[in-house]
């Protein structure tokens, strides 16, 4: 993923916030970096589950653990505010090692530390590291198998038909191609059963 590749999914993430208010809030920057952080747990979980399929677990959840990356990514372009967007096109450094799951997960712990909040409410014009935020998109871009846009853009998909109002869904076709307007006629559903 390049840097203009980056930015154009910033700004997906960002029209997508736009359009989903007041129906799927945005979390502010914090909150967003400890959402992004849960997603990766999820990540993991996911990772778990396909190579210990034999364990014993309370759920029997079946994830993909490149969604659950996505759904990170999702996350960290949310508290990589709108306004420093343009960020994203300062970040393109060529990376020359192979990208872990272990070496993201300490990245975004790496996020949360020291205290977000607090810096947050004393110099919010520089709490935050957008350009480091924007690089750990790039390399999550970065892990095997993964189509970072595609996947977020389904995964944004997902939310639409969940939490949505079926009579809002054509505000989202112009950026979620996938997106088919609600239809009044019964019996005509889509692949998703809607």
């Amino acid at each position: 993923m390049n840097a203009e590749q980056l930015e154009d999914l910033h700004k997906l993430v960002w029209r997508f916030r736009q359009l989903a208010q007041p129906d799927y809030p945005t979390p502010n920057p914090v909150d967003s970096l400890y959402y992004a952080f849960t997603e990766a747990g999820e990540a993991i979980d996911a990772m778990l589950r396909k190579k210990r399929p034999n364990d014993k677990r309370n759920n029997r959840r079946n994830l993909d653990p490149l969604d659950e990356w996505a759904d990170c990514a999702f996350m960290v372009l949310t508290a990589l505010s709108w306004y420093r967007g343009s960020e994203c096109r300062g970040i393109y450094e060529p990376v020359t090692f192979p990208v872990t799951v272990e070496f993201l997960c300490t990245r975004l712990a790496g996020h949360l530390y020291p205290d977000p909040q607090y810096a947050l409410d004393n110099d919010p014009e520089d709490a935050l590291d957008n350009h480091d935020l924007a690089l750990t998109v790039a390399l999550i871009a970065r892990l095997p198998g993964i189509d970072l846009t595609e996947r977020v853009r389904g995964r944004l998909t997902r939310i639409v038909y969940r939490h949505i109002p079926a009579w809002r869904w054509e505000k989202f076709a112009d950026i979620l191609p996938g997106i088919r307007p609600f239809c009044v006629e019964l019996g005509d559903e889509d692949e998703n059963g809607f």
